[in-house]
């Protein structure tokens, strides 16, 4: 599993990578089914170039507590998730169950 972490003058950003839990890497090919995650600071947006239908998210703290939960449809118009500033301050996992795919990947802000 793996992050991507980029620093700007507000904080930590970044685009989460996945790795689907049940086949392992993700093919290139197919990312256009995959969701795309970014991170800034607090806020977490998700965007995919397909609609997803009832996609579940999870969003978890260092010690497996959920921050965040909720079934929603992903597709080109962002999602966006805010965490308060408690919960911010740590390495967070995030979880997308997507049709047949359990997506899981880390991000972390400091």
């Amino acid at each position: 599993m793996f992050l991507l972490l980029g620093n700007n003058a507000f904080g930590q950003s970044g685009t989460v990578v996945f790795t689907d839990v049940h086949h392992g890497h993700l093919e290139q090919g197919h990312r256009n089914d995959i969701p795309v995650v970014t991170y800034n600071d607090s806020t977490i947006s998700i965007t995919s170039d397909s609609t997803i239908i009832n996609s579940h998210v999870v969003i978890r703290n260092m010690f497996g507590g959920v921050l965040y939960q909720a079934t929603t449809d992903l597709g080109q118009n962002q999602t966006v998730i805010s965490l308060s500033e408690q919960d911010n301050k740590t390495k967070h996992s995030i979880e997308l169950y997507c049709d047949d795919k359990y997506l899981q990947g880390f991000f972390e802000n400091e």
